[in-house]
């Protein structure tokens, strides 16, 4: 079904629905699945729940319980259960595959009216998930895995031990491009789940002139598409160079001289969108004097056009820079650049709201 603009769509327990979000303004046209473990009353009895399609400028679906007609005078909060899976393309071949993961994983949520125990399992990307908790308590006995609901990272669902998912969407990679050791890149978490933060922590040379020093948290891109994320966290003053840089970077490939475009917050000088249109060429660079954080940046590719923009909400984008155009492979390496312009230490950046589509 396509939920529109005001639309809504009614669930219940153990429903699984596909939806194809349009909306205003949306260039894209993806398909998540949602399945509904549990949802019910604190008596037992099932509550409908209705997915409500706010528009974009949430950025999300709201889901929201139907509620009696009059306020209710005594009992407990409903509670509802539900996991969901990555985003595919509605006309894509890997529906199916997408469609009969959800479906098909082995995902269970248990209520114990009495007692208000609550038991609930989903297959993540590393591990399954485990919850144990009391809705009456508010208290989580047990909690194991992770990597489950994340934006950064939208979670594998194994079936028969096949993992499946869209495959535009892959596993991140991390490397030290030229001089730049002593980097490293983590998956935050909070209480063994995953919280859709990375923090990227590099030393190096620049990304600048002909060849870079810098840490590399990136994957594969092919053909068209965008790379967006929010720099949350960069250190700055004292022994922090002013050119250190934090940004999201399109390269051709994983040599130091390698043509690139960048889109970062460089230091004290405020955002730039840099790039280096020949192999071991010289880099230039324009952009503003913004050093506010938290900020987002995205950076897109449309044939050899790259560009680059910034945000302070995620919503209303301005350009770095004007486009440039650079005659990259049909597959490149996109993701996060981080330099401290200092081969002997790094600095630590946390970046949230990371994802690829293509």
């Amino acid at each position: 079904m396509v939920l529109r603009l005001g639309g809504s769509v009614i669930v219940n327990n153990g429903a699984t629905i596909f939806i194809q979000v349009n909306n205003a303004g949306q260039s894209d046209a993806l398909v998540t699945g949602i399945r509904f473990l549990l949802s019910t009353d604190m008596a037992g009895n099932n509550v409908e729940f209705a997915l409500v399609n706010d528009g974009s400028a949430y950025n999300a679906l709201r889901i929201t319980c139907l509620h009696a007609p009059s306020t209710p005078s005594a009992g407990n909060a409903v509670i509802a259960f539900w996991t969901r899976t990555g985003y595919t393309s509605d006309l894509s071949t890997d529906f199916n595959a997408f469609r009969s993961a959800l479906i098909s994983a082995a995902a269970t949520a248990t209520y114990e009216i009495s007692s208000g125990d609550v038991l609930l399992s989903v297959p993540g990307w590393n591990s399954t998930m485990t919850v144990q908790a009391n809705v009456i308590n508010q208290t989580i006995s047990f909690l194991s895995g992770g990597d489950v609901e994340s934006a950064a990272s939208p979670p594998f669902l194994a079936v028969n031990g096949t993992e499946y998912l869209a495959s535009t969407i892959q596993a991140w990679k991390n490397k030290a491009i030229g001089d730049a050791t002593g980097g490293s890149s983590t998956r935050l978490t909070s209480n063994g789940l995953y919280t859709g933060q990375v923090q990227v922590a590099g030393a190096g040379t620049d990304i600048w002139g002909t060849t870079d020093g810098f840490q590399f948290y990136y994957q594969q891109l092919t053909g068209d598409g965008t790379v967006i994320g929010r720099l949350v966290d960069m250190p700055s003053g004292g022994d922090i160079n002013p050119w250190a840089k934090a940004g999201l970077m399109m390269r051709n490939d994983l040599t130091p001289g390698s043509i690139n475009a960048y889109v970062s917050l460089d230091g004290t000088h405020g955002q730039r969108f840099s790039v280096r249109t020949a192999e071991n060429g010289t880099s230039s660079r324009t952009g503003n004097d913004n050093t506010t954080r938290p900020y987002w940046f995205k950076l897109t590719r449309s044939g050899n056009t790259f560009a680059s923009y910034s945000s302070p909400d995620g919503l209303t984008w301005t350009e770095v820079a004007s486009p440039a155009t650079i005659p990259m492979n049909h597959t490149i390496y996109v993701g996060i650049g981080v330099t401290s312009c200092n081969t002997s230490s790094t600095i630590t950046t946390v970046f949230d709201k990371v994802g690829i589509t293509q």
